[in-house]
Parts: C-alpha cells; sequence; structure tokens
C-alpha cells in the first residue's frame, strides 16, 4: 500500500476517535452575584446582598472511556455579574452646615467578564459532576449609586452612572458544577464560583488597604449538546 494513502487512513481514524470522545455544549444560565468583603477594619455597616446576572457559553469536554468515567472541561463564557450594596447613613459624614442631608444610600456593582473554566469532572449515565478553577477577563466595571436627598425640605430621588477604571481585570475563582442530562441534547447545570483574587484589588488603597474583596457567583440554567 502506498505510504501516503496508509498516513491519510491512519489520520483519519485518529480524528475519528478523537471526534467520538468529544462532547461540545452551548450554555444559557441565570444567577447572582454577591462581593464578599471581610478583614480586620473592613466596614462593618457595609451591607451586601445577591444582584441578578446571566452567563452565555460554550463548552468543549473531552472524556477519555465512552462518555462515562473521568473526563477534563473547558471552554469559553461571557457573563454578567451584578452585585447590590446597602449602606447605613453613618457610613457617610456631612458638614454640619451642609445644604442637603442624604439617606438611603444603594449601589448596584456591575461587570462583564469572559471567563475560561479548567475543570475535570466524573459522569455515570445522566449525572456529572465538575471542579476546578475559572480564569476572569473583567472587561467592564461600573455602579449606579442612588439615594434619597433632602435639599432645603424639598425631597429628590438622585441616581447617578459611573464606570470603574480601576477595576482588577484579571480574576480568578473556584468553579464547581453540578449538571444532570435530561436527555440526549438538553441537560440542567448549577454552577458556583468562589473567588479567590482580590476584587477591588486597585481600589483598595484609596478605600481601606487592610481588608480584601472577593466576587462570587451562582448560576442554574440549560446546555443544549451539540
Amino acid at each position: 500500500m502506498n505510504i501516503r494513502y496508509l498516513l491519510i487512513l491512519v489520520c483519519t481514524l485518529f480524528f475519528n476517535t478523537i471526534r467520538a470522545q468529544m462532547e461540545y455544549g452551548i450554555d444559557l444560565l441565570g444567577g447572582a452575584g454577591l462581593v464578599d468583603i471581610e478583614g480586620a477594619n473592613a466596614p462593618q455597616n457595609f451591607k451586601e446582598r445577591l444582584g441578578l446576572s446571566g452567563s452565555a457559553g460554550f463548552s468543549v469536554s473531552y472524556f477519555s472511556k465512552k462518555h462515562i468515567g473521568l473526563y477534563a472541561s473547558t471552554g469559553l463564557n461571557i457573563s454578567y455579574i451584578s452585585a447590590n450594596f446597602n449602606f447605613e447613613d453613618s457610613d457617610f459624614i456631612f458638614l454640619a452646615d451642609a445644604p442637603f442631608v442624604a439617606s438611603n444610600i444603594r449601589s448596584t456593582t456591575s461587570n462583564i467578564v469572559f471567563s475560561v473554566p479548567m475543570v475535570v469532572g466524573y459522569r455515570s449515565n445522566r449525572f456529572s459532576l465538575e471542579t476546578g478553577l475559572e480564569t476572569f477577563y473583567n472587561s467592564y466595571q461600573g455602579s449606579r449609586n442612588r439615594w434619597d436627598e433632602t435639599f432645603q425640605d424639598l425631597e429628590i430621588k438622585v441616581s447617578e452612572r459611573t464606570e470603574n477604571e480601576l477595576r482588577n481585570d484579571f480574576l480568578l475563582s473556584t468553579s464547581t458544577q453540578f449538571a444532570y442530562k435530561l436527555s440526549s441534547k438538553i441537560g440542567v447545570r448549577l454552577k458556583i464560583n468562589v473567588g479567590l483574587s482580590d476584587y477591588f484589588k486597585l481600589e483598595r488603597p484609596t478605600l481601606n488597604p487592610d481588608y480584601k474583596s472577593t466576587l462570587h457567583s451562582a448560576f442554574l440554567g440549560l446546555r443544549y449538546y451539540l
């Protein structure tokens, strides 16, 4: 047999084998984000709450044996993650002769991030569990600040938007995913990320250098298997 045809046959069999061991999926998820602040001098009155979030992505999984057992998975996700904050009025100091008083101060911080998970998992029939690390590129971070303002006995509601140019561009978190395959094409997934990087890293010198902040998120949704 001509060596060229033999090489073509070997390559064809190789790529067919690889293709049979690969699985592709598209994720559509909804969830929430939370910024956790801790440390000796962290603001005591700072109250954080979950904010609504969404995520979409493409995944690739490599199965070592008949799609059952240990496997590795990666992909590319884009996520919108928000976290809501309430402040006590006492967190802000106003001059005695200030012409206005602000109250009910709250803020929503929003992020648009691109992430790449690097996880390993185990699947048995329909159920799977994945764990590993996920790297994030923080492409946008902005805040919407709102408060009630009393000015010369006139009460008004104030809202302003700002974009944070001092954001920490690269973040790292753990990634844990639980999945159940409803059919050959559809599965439900729960994804939990626990932040490892300092979320306010570049802002801390102007805020407070003695505490650390981390961004966490949780998503629940569907995966469509291609």
